[in-house]
């Protein structure tokens, strides 16, 4: 009975304290509780536990997890309702993993949420909840974040990272210019590895290589970028940011094909086998995608006819097809 009584205060304590805001808990007031479908947005990026929304108005909302500032409202409170993020008004692209990044309309980029890598760019190794100027950071066009690092594109067509790294030449939250690279048009980054876009329409990597996710023909790491074979016809690139130093990446082609190389033990090529690929291989059925995303193990492509096809790990359901079994191939998102 003692225990039962002891348990029972614990309880009702730990509910004061929610009360009192010694616990961080959520509070949808009047203001904010609301069921009509957010509107307004022009662009969105998904993190690891929340997401965020460019409006129209150039201000950011955000929602989910907010453990480490990533929703940049001031607070650390987790909120299933987009909140405003501080002092954003002129955003005009995002990027977000366990942290979140902005290029505003002065070319200038700011950073919130986790920053224990120093992947906020601040000069700092720790967290921020509200946005902080990317130090030392030219003016920038894309911008791309992974779980410790980030990396943007600069209007003279260079590229420059922060954060940690495994294989790279730059660690540490002061910006750091990626040699070689002088014609980039945009920049994909996963958990060990990043991929740049240039304007020949080819590919360049470098990073963590072991699983020939550089492209090369290559399973071995490189610290500077390398060429990854067979691609010149690329529009688009897709890194996976997943939680481990394994990683794929993907290509959209020009004639509307996907090309991925890298790990594969879930299928997430697409080429109908679990083989690890160190040089693009074509993936099956797709001849008509406008747009490619790759995720923690699974590959998901927007088509012509505006569905959407995935391929790859489904352990969660997140290939769409309404099971959890993964796939080597794409299948259709259902309804």
């Amino acid at each position: 009975m003692k225990h039962l009584q002891r348990l029972v205060l614990i309880i009702l304590l730990l509910l004061s304290l929610g009360g009192c805001g010694l616990i961080p808990t959520e509070r949808e007031d009047a203001a904010s509780s609301t069921t009509s479908p957010l509107s307004g947005v022009t662009a969105i990026a998904a993190g690891g536990l929340h997401t965020c929304a460019l409006m129209s108005d150039r201000s950011v909302k955000c929602w989910g997890s907010n453990l480490e500032g990533q929703l940049g409202d001031g607070t650390i409170i987790s909120k299933s309702y987009p909140a405003k993020v501080s002092g954003i008004n002129t955003a005009t692209q995002l990027a977000a993993s366990y942290h979140t990044c902005a290029i505003l309309t002065d070319n200038t980029t700011q950073c919130w949420g986790r920053g224990d890598s120093g992947q906020l760019g601040d000069n700092n190794s720790t967290g921020s909840r509200t946005p902080a100027v990317v130090s030392g950071l030219g003016p920038a066009k894309s911008i791309d974040v992974s779980i410790q690092n980030s990396c943007a594109v600069l209007t003279d067509n260079t590229t420059t990272c922060w954060g940690y790294n495994y294989y790279g030449s730059y660690s540490g939250s002061t910006t750091s210019s990626v040699a070689g690279i002088t014609t980039a048009q945009t920049v994909a980054t996963g958990t060990s590895h990043t991929c740049v876009l240039l304007n020949d329409q080819t590919i360049q990597c470098w990073g963590e290589g072991s699983n020939g996710q550089l492209g090369n023909g290559s399973s071995g790491s490189s610290s500077t970028p390398v060429s990854v074979s067979g691609i010149s016809t690329a529009t688009a690139i897709a890194v996976e940011g997943g939680i481990t130093d394994n990683g794929h990446s993907c290509a959209l082609l020009s004639d509307n094909t996907i090309k991925c190389w890298g790990d594969n033990d879930y299928g997430q090529l697409g080429d109908g086998t679990t083989t690890d690929r160190s040089t693009p291989v074509l993936v099956s059925g797709i001849s008509t995608a406008i747009a490619i995303s790759a995720g923690f193990r699974h590959t998901c492509a927007l088509l012509s006819d505006s569905t959407v096809q995935c391929w790859g790990y489904n352990n969660q359901g997140q290939l769409g097809d309404r099971n959890k079994a993964s796939s080597l191939t794409p299948v259709s998102v259902l309804n």
